[in-house]
């Protein structure tokens, strides 16, 4: 998948070096209650357990022009029977341009799983204290669920605002 400035493409085993900081130290901007976060001596056993699991698919997260990795994005509790899934992105902290990059992302992925997967709903969870990220989320589309969720990350508990995002209100957009 290719957009403007990013391509997505999944992740393969020998992207693992680059991206082992990003599956064992996923950041907290989105919370993913089930993020499997590994040992980076165990990320070969993990890789290949993800491509048994059909619930859940990994993309690298890439500068259109290079092949450097500068983000993780998943899909994951992929239920193609209710057709949803929820969607999950980690970036480098040192990204420049971190929020042009997380949208763009998110369109990527959105697309691939409305179109490819034919989901009809995609959730996100953002943790209540990035209002900012959580605000421009709804301007793109994204409805706040009414469930709120306390988490407890890192010993502290935080609220989380679940959101999503239904094809009909996604469909034919050109950016997000």
């Amino acid at each position: 998948m290719r957009g403007k400035n990013l391509s997505i493409t999944p992740l393969k085993l020998e992207d693992l070096p680059g991206a082992a900081d990003l599956i064992s130290n996923p950041g907290e901007t989105f919370y993913k209650a089930q993020l499997d976060c590994v040992q980076k001596d165990l990320l070969d056993v993990w890789f290949k357990n993800t491509r048994e699991n059909n619930e859940s698919l990994y993309f690298c997260i890439r500068p259109a022009e290079l092949d450097e990795i500068i983000g993780i994005c998943q899909l994951y509790g992929i239920d193609h029977e209710a057709g949803s899934a929820e969607l999950f992105i980690s970036l480098l902290d040192s990204v420049s341009q971190r929020e042009a990059h997380l949208f763009e992302s998110a369109f990527l992925l959105l697309n691939f799983a409305f179109r490819e997967l034919a989901l009809d709903q995609v959730f996100i969870n953002i943790l209540n204290k990035y209002q900012e990220t959580t605000r421009s989320f709804c301007e793109k589309g994204f409805r706040k669920v009414d469930s709120h969720e306390n988490v407890r990350i890192d010993g502290k508990v935080m609220d989380v605002i679940r959101l999503s995002i239904s094809r009909s209100d996604y469909q034919d957009r050109e950016t997000f």
